[in-house]
């Protein structure tokens, strides 16, 4: 079933970009909420406030939604998977839990009109694979913590325009989570400078001890930058050859590979990169 938007975000949808006198509305709010006190410990000033409000805003979601859902990691956007689902289903998704990871292992069976069928998959022996056991999340909560591996895994194939960027939860890009997939702090690139003989972090204004040396931005894991060339050359490419290269490399999907594992992530982007290559080069004749 597909929820019917409201004027109010129709509106939002049809202009991305809000007038002057919503803007000034947006940082108002943003103020008085952070004044507040009570949202995410990750929102620390009006404008990370503001941005998730307009990160809301673009996707339809009222703004004290998106404070619960939506959070900044590393500089990038990211919802929980149960955000994911209520926007798929928005979008006209249905799905089928096939396993619930009582067992070890989550699988989800996304359907949406005009769209092949999509498994979203996850299994403790991948999360075993990628150093995931060892947290405290994992050890208490597996079931939970598979389940939203396996919707983040599925909605980022069956609704990528939907999710409008947000594809990836919190605990995918290294936050430690509860087991709601809600930060339990800030994850955050820190740089320093000096002033007046002290180290300031420039993200929260807190000093950090001294030193007079400019440290900089902690550089993006290996495994999200070929998790996203990955989903570009998806892009490119179309489904059916990705799979293809990515059957014949010995994995279902491009996250089965382990967080450590760089010498597979870069055969597997080569193999993509040839096989784009080589579509370009010698294109299949149409029928």
């Amino acid at each position: 079933m597909t929820t019917a938007l409201t004027t109010t975000q129709t509106t939002a949808l049809a202009n991305p970009m809000p007038g002057d006198q919503e803007w000034r509305t947006i940082l108002s709010m943003a103020g008085t909420l952070v004044k507040s006190g009570l949202l995410p410990a990750s929102i620390k000033t009006a404008e990370a406030a503001a941005a998730v409000i307009l990160k809301g805003r673009e996707l339809a979601i009222p703004p004290m939604q998106a404070f619960s859902h939506i959070h900044v990691i590393q500089g990038r956007p990211t919802c929980s998977s149960e955000l994911m689902l209520a926007i798929l289903a928005r979008g006209g998704c249905a799905w089928d839990w096939l396993k619930d990871g009582s067992t070890g292992e989550a699988e989800i069976l996304f359907r949406r009109k005009g769209f092949r069928e999509v498994s979203g998959r996850f299994t403790l022996d991948e999360a075993k694979k990628a150093a995931l056991l060892n947290k405290d999340t994992w050890k208490n909560y597996p079931a939970s913590m598979l389940r939203a591996r396996a919707i983040a895994s599925g909605a980022r194939m069956i609704g990528p325009d939907l999710l409008a960027g947000m594809s990836y939860t919190p605990e995918e890009l290294g936050a430690e989570v509860d087991r709601d997939g809600e930060p339990l702090k800030a994850v955050h690139a820190t740089v320093t400078v000096e002033h007046a003989g002290e180290t300031v972090d420039t993200t929260t204004g807190e000093i950090v001890g001294p030193g007079p040396r400019e440290q900089p931005p902690r550089q993006e894991k290996p495994y999200f930058r070929y998790l996203k060339r990955c989903a570009a050359l998806k892009a490119e490419m179309g489904d059916d050859p990705y799979y293809r290269v990515l059957t014949d490399m010995g994995v279902s999907h491009s996250n089965e590979v382990s967080e450590d594992d760089t010498e597979t992530m870069t055969a597997i982007v080569k193999a993509l990169e040839a096989e784009k290559t080589l579509a370009v080069i010698d294109p299949q004749p149409t029928t």
